[in-house]
């Protein structure tokens, strides 16, 4: 009876063990990181998001305007701002958690990155 037991005990410690790397592995499977994306410089910007081999268009932001996008992998993301005037800001987001928030704050002369 003592082996009986003993063997129960293991196999509900392996069940529980299987159950929480499968819920795990699910949660990193439906983690997206948000990234948000706010113009606070004087003028209006183009702003282009660019990770691994993808490229998305975010679109023209106008002065405290902001968009938002989000991803299902975690990467390098390469944020790139052209301005009305001709120049061109850009910021790398080196690492981040799936399911984190990421805000890219664009400013006159910067790209600042908050929520690593």
């Amino acid at each position: 009876m003592a082996v009986s037991k003993r063997l129960s005990r293991r196999a509900l410690a392996l069940f529980v063990l299987f159950v929480t790397v499968v819920v795990y592995a699910v949660n990193l499977q439906l983690a997206k990181t948000e990234f948000t994306v706010l113009n606070q410089s004087a003028e209006t910007v183009v702003v282009t998001a660019n990770w691994q081999q993808n490229q998305q268009q975010l679109g023209e932001l106008a002065p405290q305007q902001q968009v938002s996008f989000s991803l299902e992998e975690s990467t390098m993301v390469k944020l790139r701002a052209s301005y009305g005037s001709g120049r061109i800001t850009t910021a790398t987001v080196p690492s981040f958690q799936l399911g984190s928030k990421i805000v890219a704050t664009i400013r006159d002369r910067e790209i600042d990155i908050q929520g690593q």
